[in-house]
């Protein structure tokens, strides 16, 4: 995009998204607005007359996987982009990320497809990148995005910690705090945005490692119990050289799988007794997920019994 505000914006690759920096909060909620952090699919939607352009983070066009958003282009006056998240909602209303991740990849998926729009970044030819992040919102908003397939995301001024609340409740990945003087830096990860993720953690019976097409490997976690094992999930970052040593050291292998006929092709199984710590992103299959810490020559169980006992503590002292 060579344009400045006021000219008509020729874009034959929409701009990279802004991205927000990890961390807590504002303090100063006055300064910030606060919107949920959709699960989905980050993308960039441009019109060009008729033609509608629907760029991800890796810069493919994916708007002929989705015909539902083929109708905005006659909705959006030409030479207008937005950025938003794509978004699959099940059909309990909240968010399903496996489901927006196949249609991503042109496969099937129950649920309904929608474009959250939360900025714009050019409006009718005119480049508004410049903007402050509260005058482009008048101008999101202006948009009328009310469709079948298309809405704008709510965002609530100085209200961090309340909509922090709320979407814990409701299951949502978090919330994303922008300060209302901010332009919009394309392609740069800036301290104007900041994103506050839910996690949790929580101790997880390790069943073995599996290697990851980056040819490094990852553990395979679940839960042993009374009535079998019941696969949690894999984590792979935090998963260093240093603990996969220390597995080959100490873990015993087992010569079947856990799962019985099912196993993923070149993992390694191990007996029981080993845990693993892991933080993870909340109300999810191990999304997001670091490896904190292993332990050896105890349960999933009897580990979480021992931290909830410190918490106690912690409490009471």
């Amino acid at each position: 995009m060579a344009s400045r505000a006021g000219t008509v914006v020729t874009m034959p690759c929409p701009v990279d998204p802004m991205l927000a920096t990890p961390g807590p909060l504002p303090a100063d909620e006055e300064r910030w607005s606060f919107e949920p952090k959709w699960d989905g699919f980050r993308a960039i939607v441009h019109t060009g007359g008729r033609r509608l352009r629907v760029i991800s983070r890796r810069g493919t066009d994916l708007a002929g996987r989705l015909p539902e958003l083929e109708p905005l282009a006659g909705v959006l006056a030409a030479g207008t982009t937005l950025d938003g998240e794509l978004v699959v909602l099940g059909t309990d209303g909240r968010v399903d990320f496996e489901g927006m991740r196949r249609r991503g990849f042109g496969q099937a998926a129950r649920g309904r497809l929608v474009f959250v729009a939360f900025d714009v970044l050019a409006s009718a030819g005119e480049d508004v990148l410049a903007q402050r992040w509260e005058t482009r919102r008048r101008m999101l908003a202006d948009l009328g995005l009310d469709g079948p397939a298309w809405c704008m995301t709510p965002s609530y001024p100085g209200e961090g910690r309340t909509l922090f609340e709320a979407t814990r409740a409701e299951g949502l990945e978090g919330v994303v705090a922008k300060r209302l003087d901010a332009p919009y830096r394309s392609g740069v990860r800036t301290a104007a945005w900041v994103k506050t993720k839910h996690f949790d953690r929580q101790w997880f019976d390790v069943l073995g490692v599996a290697p990851t097409p980056e040819e490094r490997y990852a553990l395979v976690l679940g839960f042993r119990g009374a009535g079998g094992v019941r696969y949690a999930g894999r984590v792979e970052w935090g998963f260093t050289r240093a603990h996969f040593e220390e597995l080959a050291a100490r873990a015993r292998p087992t010569d079947g799988s856990p799962f019985g006929d099912w196993a993923p092709r070149g993992s390694i199984f191990f007996e029981p007794g080993i845990v693993a710590e892991v933080r993870y992103l909340a109300g999810s299959l191990l999304r997001h997920a670091t490896l904190r810490s292993l332990a050896f020559d105890q349960s999933s169980q009897l580990a979480e019994a021992k931290e909830r006992g410190r918490q106690i503590a912690r409490q009471a002292g």
